[in-house]
């Protein structure tokens, strides 16, 4: 039972310390290829004005980055939640109520969690190719 409580302890303060690092520390690249369809749903999402709220050092968030691909991600609004993230606005995400990471906003309902991007395009009655 020690030996639990001794692992658990250690395990919360290693996460502590990763969640502690600052934005400069992880700096995640996107090393994925894209598609046409999915600079489409990219764009699509942009005109929607939709949102992915997430943290630099979120894995999930990360993976959905990676989902898009290099050169497409840059087209989706994404709000980096935490205060040490780069050009991080907080506040924006408490008036959200943003609850966990990633969280997408599209026409003003929010999704918790990782979405596929077919889920995405279903979400926000994307039209064109699906071929992702």
């Amino acid at each position: 039972m020690v030996v639990i409580l001794l692992l658990l302890g250690l395990l919360g303060l290693y996460t502590l310390g990763n969640i502690s690092r600052s934005a400069t520390e992880i700096n995640y690249t996107i090393t994925s290829s894209y598609s046409q369809a999915h600079m489409t749903l990219a764009e699509h999402l942009q005109k929607l004005e939709a949102k992915m709220y997430g943290a630099f050092w979120c894995d999930h968030c990360n993976q959905e980055k990676e989902m898009f691909g290099q050169g497409t991600w840059s087209q989706v609004n994404y709000i980096d939640c935490d205060a040490k993230g780069k050009n991080s606005p907080p506040d924006l995400c408490k008036a959200a109520k943003i609850k966990g990471f990633p969280t997408w906003e599209i026409n003003g309902q929010l999704y918790l969690g990782q979405q596929s991007l077919q889920t995405l395009a279903d979400l926000s009655d994307y039209k064109a190719s699906h071929k992702f």
